[in-house]
């Protein structure tokens, strides 16, 4: 069961090739049948006098997450390694109690994969999702307790326009006793807005959504729990100016009209009751009406100011938080290999950020973002984003008008980029191209050539290194641009790995060790340097040295399943077999999810040294 250098290297380096080569490729697969951790059975709806419940059954404890999505309303649950059984048809109509109708879907690009269920609702009432053994129940609350009893009803929304402000008047049929209101800045889905929380209130046949086109681009209308939540979207960045007045029919907005705002002529309009389209109204996870401003504005001081969820999750794997996470934001997600283990946290009406960052200091974990992409890493390793050099600029103060400065500064950067630099840029997206077509030797003939034109350039350098370890297997001139990275910086411990795996690979053992004892040389040397380090050393028998090395990978990451495997074959190698039997026990039952064959080993192994 030794495994090679090579075989350690194509476990340890991908992730180093995707750094730097820049390209993500995700390859959906359909789960294997038979292979699932939890099958659901059958979705039962059960009304009885004035409560409903909704339960889905299952074969297994569930893995799941919960959330809400508005317009339409309905509660989405994710359920982990899930499957639909042959008899279950989705989308399924209910059209009783609360609930409209239920559909399913297998996002199966994500791994785990997971079986969504989102459930549609006529009504907003409340509800509580949780476990019942296998199933998940989700209990809606009376029907009367999810509905005012106030006879304030919002009649109509009228709009007035002319040159100066537009006013928008929610005429009621009475005095507005109590309203919240809340601004949000723009983001990358939604523009700068503001909205008003008006609890204990009814509804007339008011549209959703209403085109007004000027500094006021829109007005948007969805019932929150007992009362209303009206959103108003600005037409200009930043958010418009305006003021509330409280009326004996009602409240009355007044916005400030920009010059910078669409042109509109003075007109007097009245809302006339319209059907909305789906999906116009944002589909936002927010605050339910009533709930106070000075809750959000204090996220917002504290720097929170996303979207807000509800979530609760019940020992789910970290992944699929984070995949969730993902979806939600729209933000890329990466993460580390190391990051593993599961989770069972709730929270209420919080934004998605302020979730990630529990998570994250539950776990101990670290976050670094840029464009748009978010890479979640222990906080014992660093993540180092590719450096493009040739990007840096100094920039000075100085008087002058704006656009000609930022022109000027074009022109400067475009005469100090050296032409070598602008050749060998075009000949890395010539090469990324190749690479992501899987010529893997066309992209190495690219990389080659920008190296020679820019040979500075480091990160290329471990890049064409990482590419001929993992996809070429071509050893001598891994090593050779391993070492070319290395004149760049002789410290950076990620090419000395790549020379010392590259150079044990070509059985040059001496070299290689002084290559690996650069590599774990500072003060927390990567998983992958301290692992790889451990197999040379296994292959070679120096079984004290990796002991060691597999010890300071403790330490510092925790044990994996290769690194238990190593520890309990090299203390079956030397004869300790209470020490190895331990260590094979603990790999059975430490729920990663060993290979058959590995399985069929370790049980081999036991039976022979219980003997």
């Amino acid at each position: 069961m030794n495994l090679s250098i090579r075989s350690r290297l194509l476990l340890v380096l991908p992730t180093v090739a995707m750094l730097f080569i820049g390209v993500g490729m995700t390859q959906a697969k359909t789960p294997a049948s038979g292979s699932q951790a939890y099958r659901i059975n059958a979705i039962k709806c059960e009304e009885s006098g004035k409560t409903f419940a909704l339960t889905i059954k299952g074969d297994a404890s569930p893995t799941y997450t919960k959330y809400e999505l508005f317009n339409p309303l309905r509660i989405v649950i994710d359920i982990a390694d899930a499957t639909l059984a042959k008899d279950l048809t989705l989308p399924m109509e209910v059209r009783t109690g609360p609930v409209d109708k239920i559909t399913g879907q297998l996002l199966d690009t994500k791994k785990p994969f997971v079986t969504r269920l989102e459930i549609f609702l006529q009504e907003d009432r409340g509800y509580t999702v949780a476990r019942n053994n296998n199933d998940i129940v989700v209990n809606f609350s009376p029907a009367e307790d999810g509905k005012t009893n106030s006879s304030l009803i919002l009649q109509k929304i009228s709009v007035t326009k002319d040159g100066s402000e537009t006013r928008v008047h929610l005429t009621t049929n009475g005095p507005v006793p109590d309203y919240q209101e809340a601004k949000l800045p723009q983001d990358a889905d939604y523009p700068a807005r503001f909205y008003i929380d008006l609890a204990n209130i009814g509804m007339a046949d008011v549209p959703q959504q209403i085109e007004v086109g000027s500094t006021l681009a829109r007005i948007r209308t969805a019932s929150r729990n007992n009362g209303l939540r009206i959103v108003f979207d600005s037409g200009v960045d930043p958010l418009f100016t305006y003021r509330i007045d409280s009326r004996d029919d009602g409240l009355l907005v007044t916005i400030a009209e920009s010059a910078s705002a669409p042109a509109t002529e003075t007109v007097q309009e009245e809302m006339a009751p319209a059907a909305a389209e789906e999906n116009q109204v944002e589909a936002t996870v927010a605050a339910p009406a009533g709930a106070s401003a000075a809750k959000a504005d204090n996220f917002r001081f504290s720097g929170y100011n996303a979207q807000r969820i509800t979530v609760d999750f019940f020992k789910i794997d970290l992944h699929n938080v984070f995949r969730l996470l993902g979806e939600i934001s729209g933000r890329n997600m990466v993460i580390e290999e190391s990051v593993n283990g599961t989770l069972t946290l709730a929270l209420s009406d919080v934004p998605w950020d302020f979730v990630l960052d529990v998570v994250l200091n539950l776990k101990d974990l670290q976050k670094e973002e840029r464009f748009n992409t978010i890479v979640i890493s222990p906080k014992s390793k660093g993540f180092i984003w590719p450096e493009r050099a040739s990007d840096k600029l100094a920039i000075r103060s100085g008087g002058g008008d704006g656009a000609m400065a930022q022109e000027s500064l074009s022109i400067k950067k475009r005469i100090e980029t050296p032409k070598g630099v602008i050749e060998a840029k075009k000949l890395l997206q010539a090469g990324n191209v190749k690479y992501t077509a899987g010529n893997y030797a066309g992209a190495l003939a690219d990389f080659e050539s920008a190296s020679n034109k820019w040979p500075e350039n480091n990160q290329l350098a471990k890049r064409i290194a990482a590419l001929c370890l993992v996809q070429l297997g071509q050893n001598a001139k891994a090593v050779h641009y391993a070492k070319l990275a290395l004149k760049t910086d002789p410290k950076d411990s990620e090419a000395a790995l790549q020379a010392a795996i590259g150079l044990a690979n070509m059985k040059k053992t001496a070299t290689a060790k002084e290559y690996f004892d650069l590599a774990i040389s500072g003060p927390h040397p990567s998983s992958e340097a301290l692992a790889s380090y451990a197999a040379f050393n296994e292959e070679n028998k120096n079984y004290v040295a990796t002991l060691l090395l597999l010890s300071k990978h403790t330490e510092l990451y925790g044990d994996n399943m290769e690194t238990m495997l190593s520890k309990a074959r090299i203390y079956d190698k030397q004869g300790d077999v209470a020490k190895a039997a331990k260590e094979y026990q603990s790999l059975l039952l430490s729920g990663y999810d060993i290979p058959a064959d590995l399985k069929r080993y370790i049980k081999g192994r036991l039976s022979l040294i219980n003997k």
